[in-house]
């Protein structure tokens, strides 16, 4: 789960999106993301993880 996230912050910053932007591009809730990349939150549903997955995935 960690490099999920690390690959995800790495593609928000190289496309200059916010948190509010990602969260409306991937369809994750904007505190979940936002707690996601703090570190505040260390369980990650699959539906969540699957969201992330696909659009990590639209952008390679």
């Amino acid at each position: 789960m960690d490099n999920l996230i690390k690959a995800v912050m790495r593609k928000k910053g190289e496309l200059n999106l916010s948190t509010k932007a990602l969260a409306e591009n991937t369809g994750v809730s904007q505190w979940t993301l936002s707690a996601l990349f703090r570190g505040k939150r260390i369980r990650i549903y699959k539906s969540t993880e699957k969201k992330l997955n696909d659009w990590l995935y639209t952008k390679i």
